[in-house]
């Protein structure tokens, strides 16, 4: 669904973040309300790099593309919908963990696929994968991981509620490597902040 392209031409493309997020918001939930996607369905936007996307090397800002992937994750959390049943409960959602890799530089006037989709799921949150994918050949500019935590609900809730079902599928394993890693991380930031205080008694 190429909704990513109009808010570049209808807004201007220095609009603030959080005017596009407003009107692509409107444009998902109300224009586009007849496309329906299940949660663990991929959801697909289509992007172009212009030149406020540029950095010093001539080729899309690593900073563009998360920001880009955040317009996506929204498209994903209002088709699936995810996000009346976290208004319906007064829950939320956090970006609590996300981890990119770089595969290919994305020039000017390139355009690019996002495709965003729930991989699978724990007791508090959802592992998410996004990937820039080019329209011409299907080659993976970026790849992106990303774990939301839900506030107020659990996956499970979410997904008994959209599915009928609530266990998670199996983790692939470099969710699962990379969980451990997110895990062991906190870890020792944890470990860290003991040290401090006892530094301080």
């Amino acid at each position: 669904m190429n909704i990513s392209l109009l808010p570049y031409f209808i807004l201007g493309y220095n609009k603030s973040v959080f005017v596009k997020t407003i009107y692509r918001f409107f444009l998902i939930s109300v224009v586009l309300l007849c496309f329906v996607l299940r949660l663990c369905e991929c959801s697909s936007v289509v992007g172009i790099c212009t030149t406020n996307d540029l950095d010093l090397w001539l080729h899309m800002n690593n900073a563009r593309y998360l920001r880009e992937m955040d317009f996506a994750r929204l498209h994903l959390v209002v088709c699936t919908g995810l996000w009346e049943i976290m208004k319906k409960n007064n829950a939320t959602m956090v970006l609590t963990a996300s981890t990119t890799r770089y595969r290919k530089s994305i020039n000017l006037f390139d355009f690019y696929n996002i495709h965003t989709q729930v991989k699978c799921w724990d007791a508090k949150g959802f592992y998410i994968e996004q990937r820039y994918v080019n329209p011409n050949d299907n080659f993976v500019f970026a790849i992106a991981l990303v774990y939301y935590r839900l506030l107020g609900l659990t996956p499970g809730d979410v997904m008994l509620e959209l599915t009928g079902k609530s266990e998670s599928p199996e983790f692939p394993e470099e969710i699962r490597l990379w969980a451990d890693y997110n895990l062991a991380s906190s870890n020792m930031l944890k470990n860290i902040n003991v040290c401090d205080r006892d530094k301080n008694d």
